[in-house]
């Protein structure tokens, strides 16, 4: 997460929290580690992009993705 940013979608705010993973307890418990990857949307005033992406109709989507390492 960068700063405050809680949300995947538009500007990432907590109110664009619009999509999670989901996990029994028994699943979490073996979490290694969890993440938002944003490189792939066009927001270049809020967090880092890949260099590929050099505007919004090059973006990989206007939702980052939502990641969880498990064993």
């Amino acid at each position: 997460m960068v700063g405050d940013l809680k949300g995947i979608y538009g500007s990432g705010t907590k109110s664009n929290k619009i999509d999670y993973i989901l996990l029994s307890p028994a699943l979490r418990a073996t979490v290694s580690a969890v993440g938002v990857e944003r490189r792939g949307v066009w927001a270049p005033r809020t967090f880092p992009h890949l260099p590929e992406i050099g505007n919004a109709v090059e973006a990989a989507s206007d939702h980052a993705a939502v990641w969880v390492d498990l064993p």
